[in-house]
């Protein structure tokens, strides 16, 4: 098994060229959980990255994309900013970052979960879903904060920008944001939504994959878990926290995959797509859409395993256990060579486009959370994101337009005239 799952990391790093792109970094952190479960486990995920990888080399040969080249064409271009004028540009950033952190906050005061008590982690199981509109509120801090530090990184890498960027603020708002997503989601949080789109930003902007920065961001995700673990667990030891960490990204990542292969398709056979019409059907609800209560299939395998314990947890099911769930190894085998072929489209309509402050970090983060969104349920999650991505892009264009109206009153009048109101 190893050696097949090796085949299909260097199949897909063949795909990208990119140590940084999310796929191989999908197919890497997917390594532990496969060595560490039992063997229809790891198998499972073994054929999940290999077809991928077979979908990813599909699309780059019906394209005819040449990774290598178009890689190194795209991180040459300068970072552009193709919106005029630059200072409504700027005074939307602002806006929305106000908002963000305004409405976090907002969030975390009613809920009441503090960001430096102790039990952080039972207080967020208990209390983060306990205020009207919790679920808007997450997004606010999981996606719009997120995006808003790529784009304001890309404004310090933009000649026409580079004097309204401040290292220091820079990071205070990274620090900020890794702050509000870690005592929520603890410490897989600041991973999935910060570092992972960081990571794949600084693997495609510039012609140089700078160590340093790297290395800083990796310390203070650490940083960040190591403090929430001590938080979560005062009693235990430096040693016994690396080994409950170390459990955590290994045998323990694959608990839902595991109860799903040796238990619950056991006894109820596979569900020929009924898991992903609950997933769909999930998010409508959490959106108060439908009034008939329905949960993704990480939710009914939590509850399952946890019986009475259940407060909300989600099992992690990988998109490899969806696959298999519902139709067997032939699924996984045809479903993941088409979700490859779709990531390599994603990842490839990225480094083709012009190098743009909005379009590339709202592009390089989508991308990213498919590490989270490919964890599963990946039905559920990856519409919960798309929604919330273009609902932040909307409400960007609409700032960026009434500030640009704001100084332009000819504009004001034309867009007056077509609407007859004088």
């Amino acid at each position: 098994m190893i050696i097949c799952y090796l085949v299909a990391l260097l199949w897909t790093y063949a795909n990208t060229r990119n140590l940084l792109s999310f796929q191989v970094m999908f197919a890497g952190v997917s390594l532990p959980p496969a060595l560490a479960s039992s063997e229809l486990v790891g198998w499972l995920i073994t054929f999940g990255v290999l077809f991928m990888a077979i979908g990813g080399s599909f699309y780059n040969l019906l394209a005819r994309h040449r990774p290598k080249q178009a890689l190194a064409t795209f991180r040459a271009q300068p970072v552009q900013f193709s919106v005029f004028p630059k200072k409504s540009f700027l005074l939307a950033f602002w806006l929305l970052t106000t908002i963000s952190v305004a409405g976090s906050c907002f969030y975390f005061y009613n809920v009441g979960i503090s960001l430096f008590a102790e039990e952080v982690g039972f207080a967020r199981l208990v209390n983060r879903h306990a205020v009207s509109g919790s679920f808007i509120y997450q997004r606010l801090f999981r996606v719009w904060l997120p995006i808003l530090c790529l784009i304001y990184f890309l404004i310090g890498s933009c000649a026409q920008t580079k004097r309204y960027y401040n290292r220091l603020v820079f990071l205070t708002l990274l620090i900020v944001t890794a702050s509000l997503n870690i005592f929520t989601g603890m410490r897989g949080n600041v991973v999935i939504f910060i570092f992972y789109p960081m990571l794949a930003l600084f693997g495609v902007y510039g012609p140089k994959v700078r160590i340093s920065q790297i290395g800083l961001m990796f310390l203070g995700t650490l940083s960040f878990g190591a403090y929430v673990s001590i938080l979560m667990y005062p009693s235990l030891g430096v040693n016994e926290l690396s080994l409950l960490i170390l459990a955590r990204i290994s045998s323990s990542a694959t608990d839902g995959l595991s109860y799903m292969a040796h238990v619950d398709a056991v006894q109820n056979g596979f569900y020929f797509g009924k898991t992903y019409f609950n997933d769909v059907m999930s998010v409508f609800y959490k959106l108060g859409l439908t009034t008939d209560s329905y949960s993704n299939y990480g939710a009914h395998l939590a509850k399952s395993m946890l019986g009475e314990r259940y407060n909300g947890e989600q099992a992690a099911i990988y998109v490899m256990g969806e696959l298999y769930a519902n139709f067997g190894f032939f699924g996984l085998s045809i479903g993941s060579v088409f979700l490859g072929m779709f990531m390599q489209k994603l990842y490839v309509s990225t480094i083709t486009a012009q190098k743009d402050i909005l379009y590339t970090s709202v592009k390089v983060y989508f991308g990213a959370l498919f590490l989270a969104i490919l964890g599963g349920p990946s039905i559920s999650m990856f519409f919960d994101y798309l929604i919330t991505i273009s609902g932040f892009v909307v409400a960007y264009v609409v700032s960026f337009l009434l500030f640009s109206m704001r100084n332009d009153t000819a504009m004001i009048s034309r867009l007056c005239f077509r609407l007859r109101l004088f």
